[in-house]
């Protein structure tokens, strides 16, 4: 059997606190990047003269199945947003160096803006969690 001498994690109210105003500040920007760039992905297949819809929805399907869980509000969500983001961004690069369009630069912002926020909420729900697991459980810092 193998056993290792860990200290427990123990985050203090003021801690928890924290983590739940950063909440408040990384979902909104995560949400924002995230309808930035399905419009923004939707508004560019819909200019285009001739609509080709199933490349549009292949396009699209990969973000909107994420949307019960963003409604939901679970970190693994957004832990799994940051994995589907890592694609488009090795292609959003790829247009962008080739094609020097506008709208290649404002994707590639929106998914680098949509990595980083999704990654940092995913964090901070995971020891918010933690928080409120050990305040229902009694657990608290031992003097």
């Amino acid at each position: 059997m193998y056993n290792r001498n860990k200290e427990t994690l123990v985050l203090t109210p003021e801690q928890g606190e924290i983590y739940r105003k950063k909440i408040l500040f990384g979902k909104p920007i995560a949400l924002i990047s995230y309808m930035g760039l399905v419009g923004l992905i939707s508004l560019l297949s819909l200019q285009t003269p001739v609509v080709d819809w199933p490349m549009l929805f292949l396009k699209l399907i990969p973000l909107l199945i994420f949307i019960p869980g963003l409604i939901q509000q679970t970190f693994r969500t957004y832990s799994w947003l940051c994995f589907v983001c890592l694609v488009y961004f090795v292609v959003v690069m790829t247009n962008a160096y080739a094609r020097n369009q506008w709208s290649d630069w404002l994707m590639t912002f929106l998914v680098t803006s949509l990595f980083i926020s999704s990654m940092m909420t995913s964090r901070w729900m995971q020891y918010h969690q933690y928080f409120l697991s050990q305040q229902k459980t009694g657990f608290s810092q031992k003097d």
